[in-house]
């Protein structure tokens, strides 16, 4: 990461050098971005996982499930609910009064 910072050659590979090159640019951006609007949060997403994903910064259109082989262990809501839940998400989040840690670990629980 020290290399790509100074602008020097870097061996590896493309995937790893573009999450590097996508964090680099997260973190100049934020000092400008809101914790609480979610239009910063989905420009995070875009800058984070650019070039890596289809559709960066953008709510999922579609379900999703995770599988243990063929059994369904958990069903994420629709995707037409995902923007009005990480609303909600991110209101609590503002005005929170429990330990930072905790407010973290809750926010990656739900996302």
């Amino acid at each position: 990461m020290t290399a790509l910072l100074d602008g020097q050659r870097v061996l590896g590979p493309a995937r790893d050098i573009q999450e590097v090159r996508n964090a680099i640019a997260a973190y100049d951006a934020l000092p400008r971005w809101d914790p609480s609007n979610p239009d910063h949060l989905l420009e995070a997403h875009g800058l984070l996982l650019a070039g890596l994903i289809d559709a960066p910064g953008r709510f999922r259109s579609g379900g999703v499930g995770i599988y243990r082989g063929d059994q369904l262990v958990h069903m994420a809501p629709p995707a037409s609910r995902v923007p009005a839940l990480l609303g909600d998400l991110l209101a609590w989040l503002a005005t929170s009064d429990w330990h930072p840690l905790i407010v973290s670990c809750v926010a990656h629980y739900e996302l």
